[in-house]
């Protein structure tokens, strides 16, 4: 198989927290910083910087996988990423093909987990939005009554 990029990573910002991350890129973009030639035109010069700190952090700085859902969580990931591993193996044994199956099914059943929570989360929040706006709309209620007719519709109904 062929171990092509994913397109689906990003840089991993929150790695530069790491002591030796950091150190390495920034021996990294100061030697790429060195390279670059000083120009007089300045979109260029910083067409230049913008390159030199983009393959600093590319080489440096680990990259992050991006679910294509936004419910996948990190440990499906982690677990397709050993599934994706064990399928260049599977065929060489029964045995590696169950293991193969096994993790097809553990994948689907925490990706539907993932999901559901996913739901239920958003759920809450939409019900929680509903019961503000009910409370708000009790209380311009309660305030119009208590302050009497503001708009002259109400003036009219009240007549």
């Amino acid at each position: 198989m062929y171990n092509k990029p994913h397109p689906n990573t990003t840089i991993d910002a929150t790695q530069l927290k790491d002591d030796i991350i950091r150190r390495c890129y920034s021996n990294k973009l100061a030697g790429n910083i060195e390279k670059i030639q000083p120009t007089d035109n300045l979109s260029e010069h910083a067409r230049k910087m913008e390159g030199a700190i983009k393959e600093a952090a590319s080489t440096a700085i680990p990259a992050k996988r991006i679910p294509k859902k936004p419910w996948i969580s990190e440990e499906t990931l982690k677990i397709a990423e050993e599934k994706r591993k064990l399928k260049q193996a599977k065929d060489a044994s029964n045995v590696k093909m169950q293991e193969y199956k096994d993790l097809c099914k553990n994948v689907n059943k925490a990706a539907r987990k993932d999901k559901e929570n996913w739901i239920q989360k958003h759920c809450e929040e939409v019900e929680k939005g509903l019961e503000i706006d009910m409370v708000e709309r009790l209380a311009q209620q309660r305030y119009r009554q208590a302050i009497g007719s503001t708009t002259l519709l109400d003036q009219f109904i009240q007549w």
